[in-house]
């Protein structure tokens, strides 16, 4: 804190501190210090000290990460997910800029005056914050107060912008300028901005929430980040097209591109709708997609969970309506299946203004953190967006290579996507051959029905039919099949079938008809494709059976 600050701050602590409702730990980074020390030091976490799950969530973050207890702001906070603006300036946001104010991390000079919203007037020099991470139990969304629509503000506002509904975040982006109006929305001067000055950098708090349906959910939300950070995300990628504006397939076709360049494995859906519950989707290390009101599809299938550190973003309007249902809306219902970052808006904000999914995703290719890289991707603040996840977070923290030569690490179900990407990355050199010969490695020692699939493909295109056929052969012997199995398998017995082999798909389909859980529309398909098959392959009494068995 400069001197100047720092001597008109002391007169009024007393006074200000004495109405704040805070609790804090000394000792914030004075600005000079900006992001001095680990990758933790500058990070701000806030709970509500009314909800012990909050607490609790807030020290499991801070021990994880490092962060130094001292960064812990506890506010005497509502427990309800919807506040409305009264109670989020008295009870949320004055304490809790004086709280950062009296700390160090934002420079400035408070007063005794208020703005014409009943916000403690400040003048700020700067801050010191890398993120504001606030902790399940601080409330999520802002309602709509028509006193508070301005006539004089109204000029610059479109119709549908006239309106202060806002995510709880989305306003304390703003909280270390000197005044902000509320109706409508704040460019944000860190979007699409590959390098930032230190003015647009002051000008915006990184806001990002541990939130979700339970306390174990946030919980999760720090835990899966570091295991993904530990051996690199590994999965496959779901781009799902087929939404209601043209601009939205765009993005989303920039980030199917960025997935190609990653060499990642990429299941692209094109038609109307999302994906269905009966097509492939394991291992989802990446969703993007959109647009539908409720969490649908391969995600309701029973047992489904996201590998560690996925990221996935639905685009919809209400898509983090609420973080406390693991069935409605999408963000929260992400989170309980295990998902380690998301982003999505309280209220209605206009596709323009939702995370652009391609920006997001290439700024995380590039290494960026989880944080920085949302708020490239946004461009309103004081707006309806939230980014739900620990904003330290890295998914490409650790390089291709790292993650190859330290395979036996990763869980064993996972590592066939780890040698596809290793086996794109090596024919985009020009090394194909050395491709294959690590594939077959692999599916020797650990056979996996993706894995399986892409060999199949580039034995193909090399016109070598013969070891096509017997790649896929190898799951004629897999007598057990896991969730994330039943679909490629199932593509595994159909590949078969069209190489001219429908006594090998039988045997497959009858090991896969036997999984246990296996939900019910997945089953069908089995069933009937089971069926035809044992046709061809001339077993008419088990094609009977199969056609008859109810799924």
């Amino acid at each position: 804190m400069s001197l100047r600050v720092k001597k008109a701050f002391l007169v009024l602590n007393a006074f200000l501190l004495g109405c704040s409702g805070v609790a804090v730990q000394k000792g914030g980074l004075a600005v000079a210090d900006r992001y001095a020390g680990g990758e933790g030091e500058s990070v701000v976490v806030v709970a509500n000290s009314r909800d012990r799950d909050s607490v609790a969530i807030a020290e499991h973050y801070l021990a994880r990460r490092g962060i130094p207890g001292k960064n812990l702001i506890l506010i005497d906070a509502p427990e309800e997910e919807v506040v409305h603006w009264t109670t989020f300036v008295d009870r949320i946001y004055n304490p809790l800029l004086l709280a950062l104010v009296n700390e160090g991390w934002i420079d400035a000079v408070p007063s005794r005056l208020k703005d014409i919203e009943g916000r403690i007037r400040v003048a700020i020099a700067g801050h010191s914050i890398k993120y504001l991470v606030l902790c399940r139990g601080i409330p999520l969304k802002i309602y709509h107060d028509g006193g508070r629509l301005r006539k004089e503000g109204q000029k610059r506002l479109a119709e549908q912008f006239k309106t202060n509904r806002a995510s709880v975040d989305a306003e304390l982006s703003l909280i270390a300028r000197s005044e902000s109006p509320i109706n409508g929305w704040v460019p944000n001067p860190l979007f699409n901005k590959p390098h930032v000055s230190e003015v647009q950098r002051n000008a915006v708090v990184r806001v990002a929430r541990l939130d979700g349906p339970s306390f174990a959910d946030a919980l999760n939300l720090v835990d899966r980040a570091l295991a993904a950070e530990g051996s690199g995300l590994i999965g496959r990628a779901y781009v799902d097209l087929g939404g209601v504006h043209p601009s939205g397939d765009r993005w989303l076709q920039n980030a199917a591109e960025s997935v190609r360049q990653l060499g990642i494995d990429l299941e692209l859906h094109e038609a109307r709708g999302t994906f269905g519950k009966t097509a492939r989707f394991d291992a989802p290390a990446l969703y993007f997609g959109w647009y539908a009101n409720d969490i649908n599809g391969p995600f309701l299938n029973p047992g489904f969970r996201f590998p560690p550190g996925a990221v996935a973003i639905h685009i919809h309007s209400f898509s983090a309506a609420t973080m406390r249902s693991a069935d409605k809306r999408w963000c929260g219902g992400f989170v309980a299946r295990g998902a380690a970052a998301t982003v999505g808006n309280v209220w209605e904000p206009y596709l323009q203004h939702t995370h652009r999914p391609d920006l997001l995703l290439s700024k995380l290719a590039a290494g960026a953190e989880l944080g920085e890289a949302a708020y490239y991707s946004l461009n309103a603040l004081s707006w309806q967006a939230v980014l739900v996840g620990d904003p330290l977070y890295r998914p490409f923290k650790v390089s291709l290579e790292a993650q190859i030569e330290r395979l036996e690490l990763v869980p064993p179900r996972l590592r066939q996507y780890a040698v596809i990407r290793k086996m794109r990355a090596l024919q985009a050199e020009g090394r194909g051959r050395e491709g294959l010969v690590l594939g077959e490695a692999s599916i020797r020692a650990n056979p996996g029905p993706a894995l399986a699939l892409v060999l199949a493909d580039y034995y193909l295109e090399a016109d070598r039919r013969r070891d096509a056929v017997r790649v896929l052969r190898t799951f004629e012997r897999v007598e057990h099949f896991v969730s994330d199995d039943w679909v490629p398998v199932q593509e595994i017995a159909e590949r078969l079938v069209g190489l001219k082999n429908p006594a090998a798909a039988v045997k497959i389909y009858g090991n896969l008809i036997e999984s246990p859980d296996m939900p019910r529309e997945i089953r069908k398909e089995c069933l009937a494709a089971g069926s035809r098959t044992a046709k061809l392959a001339g077993e008419i009494r088990l094609a009977l059976e199969w056609s008859t068995q109810r799924p």
